[in-house]
């Protein structure tokens, strides 16, 4: 084994290292999360959780289908994807003789400097801060006996789906009353937070439009830094508990080979179990919902959604590896791979664009999209970033966002051009 000096650096992992299939999973990844973002860039919080009242059928139907498709599917993707990374690079420190403790420590606190600059600066529903956070514990228990691990990702993801259900039961998502004439003299900004104290309150939803859509930036920080606040509560209290746990399976993946050994059973079984499992419950929980009025029987429709926010990841994952493995679709995966190797740009580029969009230094449009039109916009956009990650990394080694990170982990300027 080659032994790096005493004095030698751990330096990122070079480009023609890398896993290919953990590439092309955040680039497919990134579809998913971006539809599941844009309506909240793109609308008041209380509408973007569900139709507004007087929808139409397609409003529903979209609505519908990415709540069943995407939500926390993704996200749970990109969890599991973190861990992963987090394991290999500890593997990779170790076959170079390397402590990777330090390193991971200086790369999470990066990660939640970036985090905490895009939830108040950009857009409120900030990941990276939490995953910063995760990342810490994770940092503390990865090098644990698997089945030590596996215990307690058990734990940890039964409990999740435990508050989940108990979530949706105690505070069932009901829809919106019908909206109240708001006068123009109305609070705006902090004013109305604190007169209005309820995101539902029709107040509150014009205020917040307002803001987001006209100005002044002030205002539109308000509301930003309000629901910023209250998801770090909300994140740190609950979310943080799931998200460990999926950090934990993709720690777990990369030890059983997952992502390296074309061998490994583990990419097939999670195909065949978990994709149909998984969009079996997420047509469960579609049918049982009917409409936003509210599911025929809440406990069951609770725990198909979260049934499915487990299992139609792992199937995904399962199905992109096995793709990867057996040489299938290179072309398209080539191109998804391209997309995740610059997947932080990227995710930060999507809240970039689509507030810039919503508000006045764009097309001032904050409240007004149809859930159609958001859909054909999110996959325009990621069309987009997929030609336009392959042009950059012509031209650049990684993306401007990952240039920066590696500095402040390594300690090191990384090379920015190519040859």
């Amino acid at each position: 084994m080659n032994v790096a000096p005493a004095d030698a650096p751990l330096v990122a992992t070079p480009a023609a290292e890398r896993v290919a299939s953990l590439d092309a999973v955040r680039g497919f990844a990134l579809l998913g999360i971006l539809c599941v973002n844009l309506p909240y860039m793109t609308h008041p919080l209380a509408i973007a959780v569900r139709p507004p009242p007087g929808a139409d059928a397609g409003e529903h139907v979209a609505w519908a289908l990415v709540r069943a498709l995407c939500e926390t599917k993704f996200i749970a993707l990109f969890a599991m994807l973190f861990g992963a990374g987090l394991a290999l690079a500890s593997e990779r420190a170790r076959a170079h003789d390397r402590s990777f403790e330090r390193v991971g420590l200086r790369r999470l606190a990066a990660l939640l400097v970036f985090g905490l600059g895009h939830g108040f600066l950009v857009w409120y529903g900030d990941v990276l801060a939490l995953y910063a956070v995760g990342g810490l514990v994770l940092l503390a228990l990865h090098k644990g006996s698997s089945r030590s691990l596996a215990r307690l990702a058990a734990a940890l993801l039964a409990l999740s789906c435990a508050t989940g259900i108990g979530i949706a039961l105690v505070f069932p998502l009901t829809p919106l009353p019908t909206a109240a004439a708001v006068p123009a003299s109305a609070p705006s900004g902090w004013s109305a937070i604190v007169a209005s104290q309820d995101h539902d309150a029709p107040a509150w939803i014009a205020a917040e439009t307002r803001a987001f859509r006209d100005g002044p930036w002030i205002d539109a920080f308000a509301f930003r830094a309000t629901y910023y606040v209250m998801f770090l509560a909300f994140e740190g209290s609950i979310a943080l508990v799931r998200v460990l746990g999926l950090f934990l399976v993709g720690v777990l993946l990369v030890r059983t080979g997952f992502f390296t050994d074309r061998a490994s059973p583990w990419p097939t079984r999670a195909f065949r179990v978990g994709l149909p499992l998984g969009l079996a419950a997420a047509g469960v929980e579609l049918a049982l919902r009917v409409t936003p009025a509210g599911p025929t029987w809440p406990v069951a429709c609770a725990f198909a959604y979260e049934l499915a926010g487990l299992a139609l990841p792992l199937g995904m994952l399962g199905a992109i590896q096995l793709a990867v493995s057996g040489g299938h679709c290179a072309r398209g995966l080539a191109w998804l791979a391209a997309l995740g190797r610059v997947a932080f740009s990227a995710y930060l580029a999507q809240s970039v664009i689509g507030t810039g969009l919503a508000g006045p230094a764009g097309c001032a449009w904050f409240g007004r999209p149809s859930r159609v039109e958001m859909l054909a916009l999110a996959v325009g956009i990621w069309l987009a970033q997929l030609a336009l990650a392959r042009a950059w990394l012509a031209r650049f080694d990684i993306g401007p966002a990952e240039w920066l990170w590696r500095w402040a982990t390594y300690g090191v300027r990384p090379r920015w051009r190519r040859g």
